[in-house]
């Protein structure tokens, strides 16, 4: 199996028995087999240790296939996508037009709420709908 570049680096910074796991749950994401809190773990991994530049392109590929039906992972979800968003808007925006509506709102809140996002991208925030990213 070939190994991604997130699992490498699991591999490489994680102790083995987070690693093993984390990995296990990458995989899922895409095939939206697993467990509520395993599939937010999964999203939170993401934004704490894989929102950079040498991942930001994998995991918004990622992000932008799940689609959790519960609640928790709805938020980590957004959670993820938003800290995204804020690092990395130019890439991040072409990803909001793929996630459902439901999520794109809870996106676009905590962008929103949160005080790292200057007033500019707020207001064209504000101004725009779902529909506008597609």
């Amino acid at each position: 199996m070939k190994k991604n570049n997130i699992l490498k680096w699991l591999e490489e910074n994680a102790n083995a028995k987070t690693a093993e796991f984390s990995a296990s749950l990458v995989p899922g994401i895409k095939h939206k087999i697993y467990l509520v809190y395993e599939q937010r773990f999964a999203f939170v991994m993401m934004l704490k240790f894989f929102c950079n530049e040498k991942y930001i392109d994998e995991v918004l590929a990622i992000l932008a296939q799940a689609s959790p039906k519960i609640w928790d992972t709805k938020q980590g979800l957004a959670w993820a996508m938003a800290e995204c968003f804020i690092k990395f808007p130019d890439k991040t925006k072409p990803y909001l037009s793929k996630l459902s509506d439901e999520i794109y709102k809870l996106v676009k809140r905590k962008i929103l709420d949160s005080k790292r996002v200057s007033k500019a991208v707020k207001l064209m925030l504000k101004n725009e709908n779902h529909a506008d990213f597609a």
